[in-house]
């Protein structure tokens, strides 16, 4: 204040000088005959007009000091927070404002020290341009505030004017998370994932580094939410989100709910790709057995693609193919029913190839009939004798020996081979059950969705097991549960009708989907087999032998026929016969055998009684 009327003064004393200088200069004019009193009365003339003037400019700078120091107050020391700092970036001092709101604000020592939202910003040029920019600080009460500075240019630095903007953050982060955020897992969603795929971009070091983008999901999950409710949907949903993010604590990635059960992962600055496959094999290890959501133990199966980000090798590779050949990956897997996941590279057109070949021998094969029924052996352990059989087919080519039946299965129900080879196997499987008439033996027969779904299979069956004249319960097809449950509207009244007629329905690899008991008692089924995957863990893990126990209990209460599958040692098999299973079936008994096989083998166990 002393400084500004310092000012004051001396420009007072200026004009003062200015005004006797320029009397003078009019004094020189005057005559010299005046007298004296007309000189004296002259210089106080001119000296009140000087001192009336001088008032009137000290009266109006003073009051334009007046406004100036009000302002000056009312903004630093009420509302409006303020930071004085150098052209270095220093702060000098606060306002009032900023010491009663800020918690710890004495940390702040320069521009360098705030929370800035938009981290890549350069503080210095920022400042010099007199940009806007968001910090956000703790409260005194230990809230989160955010405060918008303008930057205002001053003669020894800036001032930093800022206004509390915390509920209009509110607003906006709630509006962005709809639109960014998945509201079942609060995880970024695929408009986030093209954000993050944009930055990827941008950065060519790292775009020049091994990345990879996987996608994945859950099978048949909305049978979850069509047995369970939307709330155990959700639940689960959750549950898996929790199990991808703790899977990826050594490794640089992100993961992304891009839809209801479907997730992504990008992976940056990997050291190999082969470390994507090595995840994999580390998370799918959690699916193995059963998870609870909320009381309810679920079998989950993950179906997999894999993008590698290899930037060199395709031509102007964008963020939208990019996500296109993770899901084409994705897709892949899908439709297998082998492997649960699938690679996407240049190397796939070598695999398209051999899968096209093996395409046109399957069709030759088909035509010229080189397929042939093997038998694998069930036993009674109540009765120690072989009751049935599992019929299954091969296919009879020197070329694919060694390949599993499930790859040219899985095959020919893409190509819609699968009806012409199941008549085949509905054939061939009811001439040999009215062959084995005479031993009491039923033979049990896998039927493929695409069979099922198909529009002349009941006839067929039913016409078949009436062509052989045979006996009610001798034959028994296998269905799968997960199938069952998707598709139970469409195929219900195919299944009680196939019933009446005296074929025995299962319910095969039971435990691997999402069926519940209220479900089960309605069910056109006569029995269930319990998959392998329970029973070879059934030795070691106390949590499998508690699986079986119920599942059997359950089949029991409901009066179904229970198998296990995949009985590989004596162990397993004690197990079973003390859990109160009766029939089982694996290499502990015997492999699948050719038809003459099998019956000498039978026949031979049942006459000893081994």
């Amino acid at each position: 204040m002393r400084s500004y009327k310092f000012k004051i003064l001396i420009f007072s004393l200026l004009g003062f000088t200015v005004v006797i200088l320029a009397s003078l200069s009019l004094y020189d004019t005057i005559e010299a005959g005046d007298n004296i009193f007309h000189k004296i009365f002259f210089f106080i003339f001119i000296y009140a007009v000087v001192i009336l003037i001088l008032m009137l400019i000290y009266r109006m700078l003073d009051k334009k000091y007046d406004d100036v120091e009000t302002s000056r107050r009312l903004y630093f020391y009420t509302k409006p927070y303020i930071i004085k700092v150098n052209k270095k970036g220093s702060f000098i001092n606060v306002n009032k404002a900023i010491e009663e709101k800020i918690q710890n604000y004495e940390k702040y020592q320069t521009i360098f020290d705030l929370d800035v939202e938009n981290t890549e910003m350069d503080m210095l040029e920022e400042l010099l341009r007199q940009t806007p920019f968001t910090c956000k600080f703790q409260s005194v009460g230990m809230e989160e505030v955010f405060i918008r500075f303008i930057p205002v240019k001053i003669r020894s630095g800036y001032y930093l004017i800022g206004q509390d903007i915390t509920e209009e953050h509110k607003q906006f982060t709630f509006h962005r998370n709809l639109a960014l955020y998945s509201e079942i897992t609060n995880l970024p969603n695929k408009k986030y994932l093209k954000i993050s795929l944009q930055d990827l971009f941008k950065d060519e070091e790292l775009l020049k580094r091994k990345n990879s983008l996987v996608v994945f999901d859950i099978v048949g999950f909305k049978n979850i939410n069509k047995l369970f409710g939307f709330k155990i949907g959700d639940e689960t949903i959750r549950t898996i989100a929790k199990i991808a993010n703790d899977s990826l604590y050594d490794y640089d990635a992100k993961l992304y709910n891009i839809e209801l059960d479907q997730f992504a992962i990008l992976f940056t600055d990997l050291t190999s790709y082969q470390s994507v496959i090595d995840w994999y094999d580390k998370f799918i290890i959690n699916f193995e057995r059963a998870i609870d959501v909320k009381g309810n133990l679920f079998t989950i199966r993950i179906k997999t693609g894999i993008f590698n980000i290899e930037y060199e090798k395709y031509n102007k590779l964008s963020i939208n193919e990019c996500i296109e050949y993770a899901n084409l990956a994705h897709r892949k897997a899908k439709e297998s029913r082998v492997v649960d996941y699938a690679l996407y590279d240049i190397a796939l057109g070598k695999h398209f190839s051999r899968t096209q070949l093996m395409e046109v021998d399957l069709a030759n094969a088909v035509k010229n009939n080189e397929f042939v029924m093997y038998l694998q052996p069930q036993l009674n352990n109540k009765t120690n004798k072989i009751v049935g059989y599992e019929a299954l087919v091969r296919w009879n080519n020197p070329k694919y020996a060694y390949e599993s039946p499930a790859t040219f299965l899985e095959l020919a129900e893409k190509n819609n081979y699968i009806v012409d080879i199941g008549r085949f196997i509905i054939n061939e499987s009811f001439k040999i059950a009215k062959d084995l008439e005479i031993y009491d033996i039923r033979i049990s027969i896998n039927i493929s969705p695409v069979q099922l779904l198909h529009t002349g299979f009941v006839y067929d069956i039913i016409n078949a097991f009436n062509k052989y004249g045979l006996k009610e319960g001798s034959i028994a097809i296998e269905i799968t549960e997960t199938f069952l449950m998707e598709s139970l509207d469409e195929i219900i009244d195919k299944l009680n009708l196939i019933r009446k007629n005296g074929i025995h329905i299962h319910l095969d690899n039971f435990g691997t989907g999402y069926s519940s008991m209220l479900y089960l008692k309605d069910l056109p089924i006569d029995g269930i087999s319990i998959t392998k995957e329970f029973i070879k863990d059934a030795q070691s893990d106390e949590f499998s032998r508690s699986i079986i126990d119920q599942i059997i209990k359950l089949a029991n209460n409901l009066d179904l026929e229970v198998v296990a599958e995949g009985v590989e040692n004596e162990q397993q098999n004690r197990i079973l016969v003390n859990l109160g299973c009766k029939i089982v079936q694996g290499y502990y008994i015997s492999k699948a055998l050719p038809k003459d096989e099998a019956i000498k083998f039978m026949l031979d166990y049942n006459r000893k009684g081994v």
